[in-house]
């Protein structure tokens, strides 16, 4: 699964209102791309089979409970550092 677009995810009220429930058990990879700022709280609540989840450098927040009960076994997190050294 893919989670594509810019700004913060639409907030969903429950697990079951995510647009992926109905296949959430098919579901083993995530890939957030970079202009996603942040991920509703019950994205991949139990999802049981979820192995690995990448996290961008442009989030900066996540919900609560986003991978609660989730069986994740890695999760990449990628975040730039600018240091400026005055010469």
């Amino acid at each position: 699964l893919t989670i594509s677009g810019t700004g913060p995810m639409t907030e969903y009220s429950s697990s079951s209102a995510v647009p992926w429930h109905s296949v959430k058990s098919q579901i083993k990879n995530v890939v957030i791309d970079n202009g996603v700022t942040s991920i509703c709280t019950y994205a991949f609540y139990y999802n049981t089979n979820l192995e690995s989840v990448v996290i961008p450098g442009s989030m900066t927040g996540a919900g609560e409970a986003f991978l609660f009960g989730a069986a994740v076994k890695t999760i990449y997190i990628y975040f730039s550092i600018f240091i400026f050294i005055p010469i």
